[in-house]
């Protein structure tokens, strides 16, 4: 049959990935697909048209921004205008290239097309925080026990967990004779509203 573009590809491929990945990394690689793949690769053949220079060009197009094109548009740097592409931070880009190689390497078992492989991955520079200093936690611990909902910022804060780690946690998941947390899920609000607990 007809050999797909890469949008067709990348969109049946998302479908069928549903039951076999998260909500949450099923929505993750939906908007990726969805606002940076689909718009910069979509239209090119996956065993014809696809080339590496092209993915390292839409690579530095996600890292850059795009703009929409619009005279009057304020640009990539405007929140208003919902068609421009804001730049992707360094790790979006990883995460994009990512996607694109799973992607690619399923449609391999069918189709004659570019090995990902041979495109370097976009770098990502860990940048090291700032940390708190003691007068700064003991500000924050203060004002955190007259808080409404204080004790998910303070687990957070001392045990350095993410936040959807701490919504996630049961009294069943925490010794408080042996001073351990253990994280077996993680909650997240879910497409419709509400929270979902997922381990």
């Amino acid at each position: 049959g007809r050999t797909p573009t890469v949008g067709e590809w990348l969109t049946h491929w998302l479908e069928t990935s549903k039951g076999r990945i998260s909500e949450n990394s099923f929505d993750g690689y939906t908007s990726i697909i969805t606002h940076h793949l689909i718009p910069l690769l979509g239209r090119r053949k996956l065993d014809t048209t696809l080339r590496a220079h092209h993915l390292e060009t839409a690579y530095a197009a996600m890292a850059s921004g795009r703009p929409c094109g619009r005279a009057n548009c304020v640009g990539t740097q405007g929140k208003h205008c919902p068609d421009c592409r804001p730049p992707l931070a360094p790790s979006s880009v990883l995460k994009a290239h990512r996607i694109l190689c799973r992607a690619l390497r399923v449609a391999a078992r069918d189709y004659a097309t570019l090995n990902p492989d041979v495109v370097d991955a976009p770098s990502v520079r860990r940048q090291r925080g700032d940390s708190y200093t003691i007068e700064e936690v003991t500000k924050i611990v203060a004002q955190l026990a007259v808080t409404r909902g204080g004790v998910r910022w303070l687990i957070a804060l001392l045990l350095g967990m993410r936040q959807g780690e701490v919504l996630g946690l049961w009294w069943s998941d925490i010794d408080l004779a042996g001073g351990i947390v253990t994280v077996r899920a993680r909650a997240h609000r879910a497409k419709g509203g509400g929270m979902v607990r997922r381990p």
